[in-house]
């Protein structure tokens, strides 16, 4: 009995001597590397991607591909992925839930091991260039005063789909003296609660019945169709508003059109795109409401909005947020002007209403205050209460 222990006891003590040492866990991340496309690539329908993926000591199990903004540090938008050698994947640029059209981009691989250990590749910069897709000539964002949005939510927007008496695209930048952008003078005291709303602009396309409006947080997306909109066939510009409930002051808004045919069966890639900053709210200056103008020539002024470069003044015949669609009497639209003030009698600028002195009756005015972006493109719209005025 004693001599079976003993063997017991030997054969377990040679069994704990063959027992292997658990190989440690993998924790060192894989490589990865985009060999094509080349850098400052031009990217036309399906373009391949390929990543040489590799890792020491387990095997690769999946590589995603990204898209994002030139000199951004966030991952971006998948573009796909791959799983098995070689690592290929096909990016469709052209398509309507793809990125924008003629966006400077960088592409970004991403490899992860079996340890689950994750490797990334250094930035391809690339552009997109697709043709039959539409173009945007603007993306505005819009601060209106509380009157703009009545109870209902519905725009109560005078001109069309807009406050302004023509397309947003055409407004330029002052040339009677020098603006400094992003200025930082402020607004000379609170205006009470704004309402934001996000504008596009496009040209129509020849053959489409209806378009898809997207909308989206960063330049690259993801972009969300927020619309389906007809084709207004009696109209150069295609234009849809909408108010954007969860905005606030300094808040970016991008956006991106495609075009339908077939009913909307067939959708194109998307336009370019384009982004905007809303705006503080800009004051209603004077003269004050309730004002009285005996000579029927008021005299203009406001304060200067952080971020406005420049201003534009609209004296109408009616309430411009009202019911009725009021006649313009006084503008410089589409020119802005970097004054703070306008003094009649205001002459006629090209493009604009000669500001003649006002017969008697009510008029309403207001202030406009526009953002540029780099291109000299206005992108921001911030509009002051309306101020009754009364000539006798």
């Amino acid at each position: 009995m004693l001599k079976n222990v003993q063997i017991v006891a030997v054969a377990l003590g040679l069994s704990g001597v063959l027992v292997a040492c658990p190989k440690p866990p993998d924790a060192n991340p894989p490589t990865a590397n985009i060999t094509n496309p080349a850098q400052d690539s031009v990217l036309t329908g399906t373009a391949p991607i390929q990543i040489d993926a590799k890792d020491e000591e387990t095997s690769i199990t999946k590589v995603n591909v990204y898209a994002r903004g030139v000199g951004s540090t966030k991952k971006g938008v998948l573009i796909g992925s791959s799983i098995t050698k070689p690592f290929v994947v096909s990016w469709n640029t052209a398509s309507a839930s793809g990125v924008p059209n003629q966006l400077p981009l960088e592409i970004i691989a991403e490899a992860v091991d079996r340890g689950g250990n994750v490797g990334t590749s250094d930035p391809v910069r690339v552009r997109t260039q697709n043709s039959g897709v539409p173009n945007l000539s603007l993306l505005a964002a819009f601060t209106y005063p509380p009157a703009a949005k009545p109870a209902s939510g519905a725009l109560r927007l005078q001109s069309g789909q807009s406050l302004l008496p023509a397309a947003m695209s055409s407004v330029t930048p002052p040339t009677d003296g020098v603006a400094a952008r992003a200025s930082g003078v402020k607004p000379l005291a609170a205006i009470g609660d704004r309402v934001f709303a996000q504008q596009w602009e496009w040209s129509p396309v020849l053959g489409a019945d209806g378009y898809g409006v997207y909308s989206a947080d960063e330049l690259v997306g993801p972009y969300t169709r927020i619309r389906n909109q007809a084709s207004d066939t009696n109209s150069a510009l295609q234009v849809f508003q909408r108010f954007v409930d969860t905005a606030r002051v300094g808040d970016s808004v991008f956006g991106a059109v495609t075009s339908l045919t077939s009913g909307g069966a067939v959708e194109t890639g998307k336009s370019n795109a384009d982004g905007a900053k809303f705006l503080p709210a800009q004051d209603s200056g004077a003269p004050f409401d309730g004002a009285v103008i005996a000579d029927g020539q008021p005299n203009l002024s406001w304060t200067a909005t952080t971020g406005v470069i420049g201003y534009q003044y609209f004296i109408y015949d009616g309430d411009p947020f009202g019911v009725t669609k009021p006649k313009i009497m006084c503008t410089n639209f589409p020119k802005t002007t970097s004054a703070l003030s306008a003094v009649y009698p205001i002459p006629a600028l090209n493009g604009a209403v000669k500001c003649n002195p006002l017969p008697t009756g009510n008029y309403y005015w207001l202030i406009v205050g526009v953002s540029f972006d780099q291109q000299d493109k206005a992108d921001g719209f911030t509009y002051s209460a309306a101020q009754r005025i009364s000539v006798p």
